[in-house]
């Protein structure tokens, strides 16, 4: 019996080991090939630049590279990379709390909500860029409008996000909870949360460029600081490299807030598979 035991064991370490090596090399590969990729882009990039498009308009990724330069060596980078980068971070939190506190409260009074949902579906068919010149009108200049109107996107993605995810528990298992006789409250946390939470990642990574589209539109339209006031000042000046440098920029923030998100889930749920095919994987 313990022969048997351990050889079971043996090979479940095998498994595993096996599993763990094929996920090294898919990711390995996956990352030189996206590497190859860039990089024939940037090369492409530089020798159509001059010769058959004209670099005024597109630049060149050596230009880019030298602006880009520029810009750390001046130091000024910093300033507007910090400012766009506290609203982005202050409108995504205030957005996905007050997403997730609306999303209980559908919970709670869910035919409330069906009452006032052609509302919500209404006000989420409005561009809420639209909205960017009146929050500044109301709210000023200053940082306040920026983090009101990057809030003010990432809450309808996260919130009709959940919502979704709300509605597609099964109500069978709602209905066995309580019959073995679990409070409103327990239901929620235990049953209805967790079943929508792979809608809220989903969510909170949509919510990821809202929220620096906020942000940026709002510099867009009245800023002194910050990456889109940089890049607006570029555009303005007819400097395509610098623009180009600060987009960069902007794609490094993108990268670097979903990085972020991906490696809280992870942490999160370290027991849940990453995908269906890992769980394929496993069992072979």
């Amino acid at each position: 019996m313990q022969a048997r035991l351990a050889r079971e064991e043996q090979l479940r370490r095998m498994v595993e080991t096996n599993t763990q090596a094929r996920h090294r090399h898919k990711r390995l590969t996956f990352f030189w090939a996206r590497t190859g990729l860039l990089l024939s882009f940037l090369l492409l990039w530089e020798l159509l630049s001059g010769r058959v498009i004209d670099s005024f308009f597109i630049s060149s990724p050596l230009k880019i590279g030298a602006s880009f330069e520029e810009l750390f060596q001046g130091g000024k980078v910093f300033l507007h990379f910090a400012t766009t980068l506290n609203e982005v971070l202050l409108g995504f939190t205030a957005g996905v709390l007050g997403a997730l506190i609306g999303a209980v409260l559908v919970i709670i009074f869910r035919d409330a909500y069906d009452v006032v949902e052609p509302f919500f579906i209404a006000l989420y068919g409005i561009p809420r860029i639209a909205l960017a010149p009146l929050l500044i009108m109301w709210l000023g200049l200053g940082i306040k409008s920026k983090i009101f109107l990057s809030g003010l996107l990432v809450f309808f993605v996260v919130f009709m996000t959940v919502v979704a995810g709300i509605r597609m528990v099964d109500e069978g298992v709602i209905n066995s909870a309580r019959l073995m006789g679990g409070s409103r409250s327990q239901i929620i946390r235990t049953v209805i949360l967790p079943a929508s939470y792979p809608y809220f990642v989903a969510g909170l990574r949509m919510g990821v460029p809202m929220a620096i589209i906020g942000a940026i539109v709002g510099e867009f339209i009245s800023a002194n600081r910050g990456i889109g006031f940089l890049i607006q000042w570029a555009s303005s000046a007819f400097n395509t490299s610098l623009a180009f440098a600060a987009i960069f920029l902007l794609l490094i923030l993108v990268v670097g807030l979903n990085f972020a998100v991906n490696k809280a889930d992870a942490h999160l749920l370290k027991w849940r598979p990453k995908n269906s095919e890992e769980r394929i994987t496993t069992t072979m």
